[in-house]
């Protein structure tokens, strides 16, 4: 019998976790694939770090 897979193709062996969105099956590691391909999201990446309160370098703190 050939194992489950998700939606991408990737195998979901015995004891490994996945989501079910709309009936179908996602493996944790095609949350970016999903993310990405399904739900049309964009990567983003931190060229510096935050400081406490901050969000693109503006200070969302509350006063």
């Amino acid at each position: 019998m050939k194992p489950p897979t998700d939606m991408f193709g990737k195998e979901i062996k015995e004891g490994e976790a996945y989501f079910v969105v709309n009936d179908r099956a996602i493996h944790l590691d095609s949350m970016e694939d999903y993310f990405i391909e399904v739900l049309g999201a964009t990567v983003h990446e931190r060229k510096k770090s935050l400081t406490a309160g901050t969000v693109n370098d503006q200070n969302k703190s509350h006063q």
